[in-house]
C-alpha cells in the first residue's frame, strides 16, 4: 500500500497545476488523506500497521514538496478569513 500512497501522492505534489493554486493544492492532499483514512477504516479495520504505512508514505512524498508549507499558510489563511466572514467580533473571540 506505501507505494500506492507515495505514486498518488507524489501526482499531488509535483502537478504543475496543483502547484499554481494552493487552495486547490491543498485541497486534493486532504481529500487524497481522507480517501486512505476512509480505505484503512473501512477495509484494515485501522489497523495501526496501516495506519503507520499511510503516515510514513505521506511524509516521504510531502517532503519532496518545498512549496508545502507556503500553500499549507495560504490555505489556513483562507480558512480562518472564509470561516470568520459575516462574524461579530464576539462570535470570533
Amino acid at each position: 500500500m506505501k507505494p500506492y500512497i507515495e505514486k498518488r501522492g507524489m501526482v499531488i505534489v509535483t502537478d504543475e497545476a496543483n502547484l499554481m493554486d494552493p487552495i486547490m493544492f491543498t485541497k486534493k492532499l486532504l481529500d487524497f488523506k481522507a480517501e486512505i483514512d476512509t480505505m484503512i477504516d473501512y477495509s484494515f479495520n485501522n489497523d495501526m500497521k496501516f495506519q503507520k504505512g499511510r503516515d510514513d508514505s505521506f511524509t516521504t512524498f510531502m517532503i519532496t514538496s518545498k512549496i508545502l508549507p507556503q500553500h499549507l499558510a495560504a490555505y489556513s489563511d483562507n480558512e480562518l478569513k472564509v470561516g470568520l466572514k459575516g462574524l461579530s467580533n464576539t462570535e470570533v473571540d
